[in-house]
């Protein structure tokens, strides 16, 4: 008989930009819904987002809000919070959007198993210069859609992985 999942932790996924209200809000809403559409009732994953800047309560940039709306995703309730110590710690997984993000995390000491650049999950030998999803702060409407669909397409190719992760937590908590 399997064990309820609500008793279990669920697997955590962070994803870290700079000031949490643009690129790391979308990606937690893409793997959110990704869980709800093709994850498994019995796996519970955890979407969270979080930024390096220090930012607090912050809005989500209205671009990426009404972009992940046309793409089904509601993230209007999205308030920014900090990467600290803390929180990156209580996570099994850490995907940074950016080469900086990748460092900060680092400095901090997020052990290397845990932590990847997003377009780059679960691959470690890739060129963060092309594996650092672009900033779309300030920028036209059309550089936010543009940043979601690199966004999506790296969390549906390293979806099944997160998946595989997440089952073997739900195992050792048998």
């Amino acid at each position: 008989m399997m064990a309820d999942p609500a008793h279990k932790e669920p697997y955590r996924v962070l994803f870290v930009c700079t000031g949490n209200t643009c690129r790391s809000p979308m990606a937690e809403g893409i793997l959110r819904r990704l869980v709800e559409v093709r994850g498994d009732p019995d796996v519970p994953i955890a979407s969270i987002s979080a930024g390096t800047m220090g930012m607090v309560g912050a809005p989500v940039s209205d671009f990426s809000a009404d972009v992940a709306a046309d793409h089904g995703i509601d993230i209007t309730d999205h308030v920014s919070r900090d990467a600290s110590l803390a929180l990156l710690n209580q996570v099994d997984l850490v995907l940074a959007l950016a080469r900086d993000h990748l460092d900060y995390c680092r400095r901090l000491g997020v052990p290397d198993d845990r932590l990847y650049l997003l377009r780059g999950f679960p691959d470690r030998d890739v060129d963060p210069a092309f594996a650092s999803v672009p900033d779309p702060i300030a920028r036209p409407r059309e550089v936010y859609e543009q940043v979601f669909l690199i966004i999506d397409e790296a969390i549906r190719r390293g979806f099944p992985e997160i998946l595989n992760r997440a089952r073997a937590k739900m195992d050792s908590q048998r």
